[in-house]
């Protein structure tokens, strides 16, 4: 009986653990599209390595940044593909930034749509340039809530 405890007690903390907060957080937001800074909200998921990603409403806009902790190529400009199951989101011109010698991020502006397409099928990988990186189980289900819960904030509105 009391490993039962113990199991049921470890796979609550996983189960709570993988959840997404709907919470939202205030900040800014660094655009390099026009190098402007501007006050901002946003949701994030981290994933199984360590990179972050994040939407962000400012105003009436809707912005992914994706903090990656693989594939660094800082400075480096060229198309972001953002893979969803078998669809696509393309964005041209796009550079990776150093925030730190270990994490570079991509921002790149999205619309209502591609929220939902988020929400359906989350992010199965990123490809930029010749570097691909892959997401799989647990953190495509996180990005699918997160942009669930984005895409009903942005609604109900």
């Amino acid at each position: 009986m009391k490993y039962l405890y113990i199991f049921l007690f470890l796979l609550t903390l996983t189960v709570s653990k993988a959840q997404t907060s709907c919470a939202f957080v205030e900040d800014t937001l660094y655009l390099p599209m026009t190098g402007k800074t501007l006050p901002a909200s946003y949701i994030e998921v981290v994933t199984k390595n360590n990179s972050r990603i994040q939407l962000f409403r400012q105003g009436g806009n809707y912005y992914l940044r994706i903090i990656a902790t693989i594939n660094l190529y800082f400075g480096k400009t060229d198309v972001l593909e953002i893979k969803s199951g078998n669809k696509s989101f393309f964005s041209k011109n796009t550079t990776q930034l150093e925030r730190d010698k270990d994490h570079g991020s991509y921002t790149v502006q999205v619309y209502k749509n591609y929220i939902a397409t988020l929400r359906d099928y989350g992010i199965t990988g990123i490809k930029f340039g010749a570097a691909e990186t892959r997401y799989e189980g647990r953190d495509t289900e996180a990005v699918r809530k997160m942009a669930n819960c984005f895409y009903e904030t942005i609604n109900t509105k």
